[in-house]
């Protein structure tokens, strides 16, 4: 199954970047979504058993198969595109069949995803900003138009419009970070997959925590450091990739301290109830819960309020 569905995205691959339909564009995207999350699980799967020539020369020939149909055009993003999925996979199986900590092999792999998509995406990067950029332009230009004919005061019409611009060219400033995070997504879930379905009678190493234990590493506070330094005092592209990076770190702080405060409604015996309608208040502040969520995850990485280290410690 896994070698077929290596020859199966590798046509979607190629399809993909023929002229083809909206409709059939999204249905040849969708599928190649989710093929790819049980590619990340099949090629760990076959380095973790130590299946390393099916491994590889399934996926060079799979490779073939995909510049095939999508010719000398597409060659970067199919270059860049089977790495991310074969050498991110191959690693978290044979870091896994080591024996190593999954949340390390996570980070390794995760990383390992996070620069081949970041090199993938570079030359669009400019290309995608100033599309987006020039669309919202227009719609500014649209909304002055048409909300000039309604009882709006001229002050308040201004606020507005400037305020929805402002907001909306902050998150195209934004745009690498949430390529990369699009690619990292599918990764998370095929290693969760993998790490849940891990055979834990021939791993010697330590499985994934429970979500409540979740915590970002210390090591991470340095990063933060220099690339608040830059966006203080760099200059523009400084700036922009200070503000990337921070965005991209800033999502694992707030999931981990999502970890933190669930592991606090557990333990203060919150009820099913409670604890969803606390979600829905929490999600229905939108940046504000955000913020909040990624703040406590950042202190929680260096105070450990949930003693998650000196719970690692007695384990071992």
């Amino acid at each position: 199954m896994i070698v077929a569905a290596m020859f199966t995205y590798s046509i979607l691959l190629g399809l993909s970047t023929s002229p083809v339909s909206f409709g059939a564009g999204v249905a040849v995207s969708s599928l190649a979504y989710f093929i790819g999350i049980y590619l990340y699980y099949g090629v760990a799967r076959l380095a973790f058993v130590g299946r390393n020539y099916l491994l590889w020369s399934c996926g060079a020939l799979a490779f073939v198969v995909s510049y095939t149909l999508a010719g000398l055009s597409g060659l970067w993003q199919l270059l860049t595109g089977w790495s991310m999925i074969l050498f991110a996979g191959t690693l978290i199986g044979r870091f896994s069949q080591s024996g190593y900590n999954q949340f390390r092999v996570y980070l390794i792999g995760m990383l390992t995803v996070a620069v081949f998509s970041t090199v993938q995406s570079i030359p669009v990067w400019n290309e995608m900003m100033a599309t987006f950029y020039e669309l919202i332009e227009k719609g500014v230009v649209y909304a002055r138009q048409n909300l000039a004919t309604l009882e709006w005061g001229v002050d308040d019409m201004r606020q507005g419009i400037e305020s929805g611009e402002k907001m909306a060219k902050g998150l195209v400033r934004l745009t690498p970070s949430f390529l990369v995070l699009g690619a990292v997504a599918p990764f998370s879930v095929a290693f969760l997959i993998f790490s849940h379905r891990l055979d834990r009678t021939s791993y010697a190493g330590k499985p994934m925590a429970p979500f409540v234990y979740w915590k970002m590493p210390f090591a991470f506070t340095p990063v933060l450091i220099v690339v608040t330094i830059m966006r203080i005092v760099g200059g523009e592209a400084l700036v922009l990739t200070a503000d990337n990076v921070l965005a991209f770190l800033g999502i694992f702080y707030s999931i981990t301290g999502m970890a933190l405060i669930e592991f606090y409604l557990k333990k203060f015996n919150f009820s099913t109830i409670m604890r969803m309608m606390f979600y829905i208040v929490f999600f229905m502040s939108q940046h504000i819960g955000l913020f909040v969520a990624a703040f406590l995850g950042f202190i929680d990485s260096f105070v450990d309020w949930r003693k998650v280290q000196q719970l690692s410690l007695e384990k071992k």
